[in-house]
């Protein structure tokens, strides 16, 4: 069973390397990502250059990570393009409301 176990913790560690995943969610020091459109995960967000498992409710399950090394840029990667898309929709939302309110 601890193999299997490990198979799978492997199995989303290589996702998360390889960049595979989707933000559903970030504050300013916590991620959560979704791997499969069903798995989620939360991490901690140390620094740039590190990342911790956050263990709650919402994650699937522990990944027991040890070594985050080449998990930090596809991450942070994901992060700020989530970043920017909210970012786009909120002015989007904004020029709509100024149409409105200018009657254009």
């Amino acid at each position: 069973m601890k193999d299997k176990i490990k198979e799978v913790q492997d199995y989303f560690i290589k996702k998360l390397k390889d960049g595979d995943f989707v933000v559903e969610y970030t504050t300013s020091c916590t991620a959560t990502v979704i791997i499969d459109e069903t798995y989620r995960f939360k991490f901690l967000l140390v620094s740039e250059m590190a990342v911790k498992e956050y263990d709650d409710d919402k994650s699937f399950m522990q990944l027991n990570l040890t070594n985050t090394e080449g998990m930090v840029k596809p991450l942070y990667a994901k992060i700020n393009e989530y970043m920017n898309n909210i970012g786009r929709e909120m002015k989007l939302k904004e020029i709509e409301r100024l149409k409105t309110e200018l009657g254009i």
